[in-house]
């Protein structure tokens, strides 16, 4: 579970953002976890925030091993759980299998694949009004957003953690796009100080 096994040698990975969440989640927030992986961010935001969360994670050995990390911190009245992707339009893509937390859309090269729901976040959402985004899908991020614009403009929606990176520029696309994206829907980023709880 590389996903979370990193938590015993760091006490607490990708710490800044793991401190942002645990300082600005609140129990009556929803949050979404998309690429959740093993359910790091996921358990953080149940168990410690005790807020609502519903997480998708498209690979079916990190899902079945989700499943397990929720029953076994009994979260599962907190925590509703999909095996899909989230993208741009409602379809199948093929996922890698062979890179453990690293696994994402394949491309045309990629040999161990496996072919998977995606889903809109807009259609899957529908009704409900999350307060903070987790978005991790090694550089479908781009796409994640196209498929979430009604989301990203609910006034409810108050914080995003996004990774960004070169993986982008395999799918096309641009960190300076994202951004652009980002911005558009008013969001500004922000460098957080976890010790002074500020930004």
């Amino acid at each position: 579970m590389l996903g979370i096994v990193v938590n015993i040698y760091f006490r607490l990975f990708d710490y800044e953002d793991s401190m942002f969440l645990l300082h600005h989640l609140k129990k009556n927030h929803l949050f979404i976890d998309i690429g959740a992986n093993v359910g790091h961010y996921s358990l953080l935001a149940a168990g410690i925030c005790e807020s609502r969360v519903i997480a998708f994670e498209p690979i079916p050995s990190a899902f079945s091993k989700l499943k397990k990390n929720i029953d076994l911190n009994n979260l599962n009245g907190k925590v509703k759980i999909f095996n899909l992707g989230i993208g741009d339009e409602n379809t199948f893509l093929n996922f890698t299998t062979n890179r453990d937390a690293m696994n994402s859309v394949a491309q045309e090269y990629d040999s161990e694949i496996i072919r998977v729901g995606v889903k809109t976040l807009d259609a899957i959402l529908e009704g409900e009004k999350p307060t903070f985004l987790k978005i991790d899908v090694e550089g479908y991020e781009y796409f994640v957003l196209k498929g979430a614009k009604r989301v990203l403009a609910n006034e409810s929606l108050k914080y995003i953690i996004i990774e960004l990176n070169f993986l982008s520029a395999k799918f096309g696309h641009t960190n300076q796009e994202i951004f652009e994206l980002l911005t558009a829907n008013d969001f500004v980023p922000i460098k957080y100080d976890a010790k002074k709880k500020n930004n």
